[in-house]
């Protein structure tokens, strides 16, 4: 078979690709939080050695990495910033605290973290969770305790 032959031959069976002239494109998610909790955790991946008085270590970055990816996968973009609290072995918590209860996350290193919370709605209900990769659980503790109350915003209108 010759080159033109082959190309003959292929031809037939090539599908023709429809060219729309619509755009599709993707941005980073723009999170109201994500600023300031960025800016919070280079302070802390910035701390000197022996910040604490004694000889702790500032939050590693990718302890400081992983808590940001941790961050954009379970919270909305309006939801309430966490405070940020440095361990004293390279390690850092991440805690909300409201009128509806606590949340901690102990991130130990990447993929290493202890989740605690203890809900006020739920007769002061404590869980405590040892995560890796999956986060739903964390990702609605968040929603519940962060959310509005829409119930309590309606009935006061």
């Amino acid at each position: 078979m010759t080159y033109s032959q082959a190309n003959t031959a292929f031809a037939a069976d090539v599908v023709p690709f429809p060219i729309n002239s619509t755009r599709l494109s993707v941005y980073q998610p723009r999170h109201g939080w994500r600023e300031k909790t960025k800016k919070r955790l280079e302070e802390l991946t910035d701390l000197q050695q022996g910040w604490d008085g004694y000889n702790a270590e500032p939050v590693s970055i990718a302890n400081a990495a992983f808590a940001l990816s941790v961050l954009e996968a379970i919270c909305a973009p309006d939801a309430a910033p966490p405070q940020l609290v440095p361990g004293n072995n390279r390690d850092l918590q991440i805690e909300w605290h409201t009128l509806r209860g606590d949340i901690e996350l102990h991130v130990v290193a990447p993929n290493r973290v202890h989740a605690w919370r203890m809900s006020i709605n739920d007769d002061s209900q404590e869980e405590d969770l040892e995560l890796t990769t999956e986060f739903s659980s964390v990702a609605a503790w968040v929603k519940d305790m962060t959310e509005p109350d829409l119930a309590a915003e309606t009935t006061a209108a």
